[in-house]
Parts: C-alpha cells; sequence; structure tokens
C-alpha cells in the first residue's frame, strides 16, 4: 500500500497516452491549486508554461520561505508538485489561466489553475480552503447560503473555460474545491455542460437541501465521484447526493483530510467498508443542526464567533495556533467585549448545538440497539 507519492514512483513513467486520465491524478491535480502561481502561470488565457518549468520556478521562491512558518497544506501541496515534475506522466503537462482571489474583509479566498493533458484534454483545479480565517469563515456561510463569494467566483471561472477550450474537461477539487467543483459545474449551459466528462469531489462540503433539489444539480449528478476517508468531517457538512467512494485513510480524526493520507494501490485509491462511527454521528447532527437552527440564527453566530476570531492579531490558522496563549486571551477579551444580549444569543445556539448533538448521539444508539435486536432475533 502507499500514497499518492508511491502512487507517482510506480505509475510515474507511464504517459495519459498509454494509461488514461483517472480519479487518482484528479487528486494529485486538485493539489496544484493549492500552490501560488503569481508571477509563475499566467492569469487569463495567455501562453501556457510546462509543468517541470514551472515547478523549477516555483521551488526557488518555496526555498527563500520561512517554512517552519508555513502550514502543513503549504508544503504536502509543493511536496507533490516537486514530485510530479519528474515525473513523465506530469511534467509535460501545461498549466494556464491561473486566478487567485483573496478578500479578508467580504471572507472570500478563491483560487484555480487549468492543466492541459493533451490536444483535447483538460483539467479545471480548484483551491480548497486554505489556512486564512477568511477562508474558513466563507467555509461556514456555506450553512446559511449559497452562493458565496469562491462559488461565484468558480462559476465565472469554469464559464470563461468552456468558452475558450475545445475538448473534454474534467472538473476537480479537494475540500472546499471540491463543492466549487460541482457548483460551478451544475451553473454551466448544457451546451458546456456536454464537454465535462467528470466532477471529482475529494471530501468537500455538501449543499444546502434546497440546492441539491434544484434542476440544475440533478442535471450533473451522474458526473459526480465523490471520494471520502472513512472518517470524514468535512465531506459530512450539509448534504450530498450519489454513492461515495470510501477511500481508507492512515490518518485518525480530521487528520483524515489531509490527501497524502489516502491509501492507494496501482491506479486506484484502497476502499473503506464504510464510514467510522464517528463521521457518521458527526454527518448526522450537522444535518440536524442546519435544519433545526433558523437560518438567520446560523448567520448571525457565525458572523459572531468569526469577528472574535479574528479580534486578534493572527489571520491565519496556523498563526492564531502558534501563539495559541495570546490568541485565546484575545477571544476572551472580545467575547467579554459583547453586549449581554449577543452574549445570551451565542449561549443558547451552542446549548441548542449540544443538545442536537446529544439527540444524534442518542438516536444512533437506539438505532443500533435496534439493528442488533433484529439480528439476534432472526438467529
Amino acid at each position: 500500500m502507499g500514497n499518492i507519492l508511491d502512487y507517482v514512483d510506480w505509475r510515474g513513467d507511464i504517459m495519459m497516452d498509454k494509461s488514461e486520465f483517472n480519479p487518482i491524478d484528479g487528486l494529485i491535480l486538485s493539489q496544484l491549486a493549492y500552490v501560488d502561481f503569481d508571477g509563475i502561470v499566467r492569469r487569463g488565457f495567455g501562453t501556457p508554461v510546462k509543468l517541470s518549468k514551472a515547478a523549477k520556478r516555483y521551488g526557488k521562491i518555496f526555498d527563500r520561505l520561512e517554512t517552519e512558518t508555513l502550514s502543513r497544506l503549504a508544503v504536502n501541496s509543493y511536496t507533490v508538485f516537486m514530485k510530479i515534475a519528474e515525473a513523465d506522466r506530469f511534467k509535460d503537462l501545461t498549466l494556464f489561466n491561473y486566478a487567485q482571489r483573496y478578500n479578508k474583509e467580504d471572507s472570500e479566498q478563491f483560487g484555480a489553475v487549468t492543466i492541459q493533458i493533451d490536444s483535447d484534454t483538460y483539467v479545471v483545479a480548484f483551491r480548497g480552503t486554505d489556512d486564512t480565517l477568511a477562508g474558513w469563515e466563507e467555509d461556514f456561510k456555506l450553512c446559511y447560503m449559497t452562493p458565496v463569494g469562491a462559488q461565484i467566483e468558480a462559476e465565472r471561472y469554469l464559464r470563461k473555460v468552456c468558452r475558450r477550450v475545445d475538448g473534454k474537461i474534467y472538473i476537480c477539487g479537494h475540500s472546499k474545491g471540491g463543492n466549487l467543483a460541482v457548483y460551478s459545474s451544475m451553473m454551466m449551459s448544457e451546451e458546456d455542460k456536454k464537454k465535462i466528462v467528470r466532477i471529482m469531489n475529494y471530501d468537500g462540503p455538501g449543499f444546502l437541501q434546497d440546492i441539491i433539489e434544484r434542476p440544475e444539480y440533478r442535471s450533473v449528478l451522474p458526473k459526480i465521484e465523490s471520494y471520502m476517508p472513512q472518517g470524514s468531517i468535512v465531506g459530512m457538512i450539509m448534504y450530498h447526493e450519489g454513492e461515495y467512494n470510501i477511500v481508507h485513510s492512515t490518518e485518525k480524526g480530521m487528520q483524515q483530510h489531509v490527501s497524502l493520507s489516502w491509501e492507494v494501490i496501482g491506479n486506484r485509491f484502497v476502499r473503506d467498508v464504510g464510514f467510522d462511527k464517528s463521521s457518521i454521528i458527526f454527518g448526522a447532527a450537522c444535518k440536524k443542526w442546519v435544519s433545526e437552527i433558523s437560518v438567520g440564527e446560523r448567520e448571525q453566530f457565525i458572523q459572531i464567533v468569526f469577528q472574535i476570531l479574528k479580534s486578534g492579531e493572527a489571520d491565519t490558522i496556523t498563526g492564531f495556533t502558534s501563539k495559541m496563549l495570546t490568541s485565546m486571551n484575545y477571544v476572551i477579551k472580545s467575547y467579554s467585549g459583547l453586549d449581554k444580549t449577543t452574549r445570551r444569543m451565542v449561549r443558547s445556539i451552542i446549548k441548542q448545538m449540544i443538545k442536537l448533538g446529544t439527540q444524534t448521539i442518542s438516536e444512533n444508539k437506539k438505532e443500533n440497539k435496534a439493528l442488533f435486536k433484529n439480528i439476534t432475533d432472526t438467529e
């Protein structure tokens, strides 16, 4: 068994025309969307850059960075990028149409890049949530509104790609990038949807119930492939349709979201038999919270929480955790500074969330007991 880096060792000498683009390739190229290509890959539809050449340029930039201050995500994406730049399967692919947008005030974080596989095959890779607090706040906005800023940008981006290129298009993304891959595809015209071969969602959050009931979503559902680790948390947020491909991760808890922990053998993922109990309970609780806490309460609660988190000196999760004591002092001070009515509302919603979560666990236990009784009665 191995991971995507081992896959490159095993099959990196096999060209795409000999072994067609597959979901593991999709996860690998999804990692490129996390790379900051400013000054390396042109924005728009100018001259493409060969992947190996882009890696050399990026390597020089990365070597000057203080790696101890970088997030694990940045280090992992760099590792994957440098690895595939030396593999025959990937090194001659070309990159173009880089896009990046970050707006701290509006809590918007977006990134994408297009990769050309051959004369008529393209991959659009959308960036997932990065290390910024603004990016994480935008994720939570998905719990009460659609579209968020990144979804609007993704739709614009994909529409331009569909208009400018002729051929087959694969859409992929990890984490929030998976959500953007699905959302942007469903918003295309019927003519543009014909170009889309597959939509590969790697542990991306779902959608509010009313979105997955829309005909636009239903029209691309047969093309959606969802890949999630057995202990998925991010992928269990809100609602999905279709079958899940459950991939075995070597990590525990939230670290299963990290792509390098997903097991691979040959040219396929190692499948797991089902989701962990904790993942199932979290998914059920999350849906319960979304369905039973009003839209207004969700919006107000999330805005206040991130207002408090952003009151400190850190703009990133890494910065927040590296200065945990100082950051928590800011959080406590900011919470204490809220007016009594707001503090009461925050406490009320937290209590409600705990209650709904407890109910979910209790219901899960009842279901398990009923199932066990049914099995023993038939023995």
